[in-house]
């Protein structure tokens, strides 16, 4: 409780201070693989979230969203939601490299075993602006499960692209 007391009150600062904020929606399309086992399977990734720029003399801002994914597949449910922090670079006005940090919950069922799991991760990708409202996104991730089963051993591997609706 402690700790989503003190993360309401940092992002409630930020707002505070005069950062300039932009909040956004996204949907990603990719291939997900776990590598262990080396099934590739496809999955959609629903986002929503905010941008936070405060000048500074690096051209830095941050990107703090939620997201939720699920495979596209009849045999195995697997279900993923995290909070995602990004770093984006803003020197290039319309190519805007990021990389990030996530964290969450994993949960994943293959033939009649379910699986359960916290989840963190790192992504990077670059973010193309097509204009005030619009911008196209690819990037790569890769997530570690906190549990480790005999289907889940090592990391989950996505690369994707997406589209994202600012407001």
């Amino acid at each position: 409780m402690k700790k989503v007391v003190f993360m309401i009150l940092c992002l409630t600062s930020i707002w505070a201070a005069g950062v300039k904020t932009n909040y956004f929606i996204g949907i990603d399309y990719g291939n997900l693989t776990i590598s262990n086992n080396d099934d590739t399977e496809n999955y959609i990734e629903a986002k929503v979230g905010g941008y936070f720029y405060d000048k500074n003399i690096y051209l830095i801002s941050n990107r703090l969203y939620l997201s939720g994914a699920k495979i596209l597949t009849d045999n195995t449910s697997f279900y993923i939601s995290k909070l995602n922090l990004d770093w984006i670079w803003n020197q290039i006005p319309y190519i805007k490299p990021f990389v990030g940090v996530s964290g969450g919950y994993l949960y994943y069922s293959y033939n009649t075993n379910k699986y359960s799991s916290g989840t963190y991760g790192l992504q990077a990708g670059i973010l193309l602006y097509l204009g005030n409202y619009v911008e196209l996104e690819i990037g790569g991730n890769i997530d570690h499960a906190t549990q480790h089963t005999d289907v889940w051993k090592d990391n989950l591997k996505k690369i994707y692209g997406g589209i994202n609706f600012s407001f």
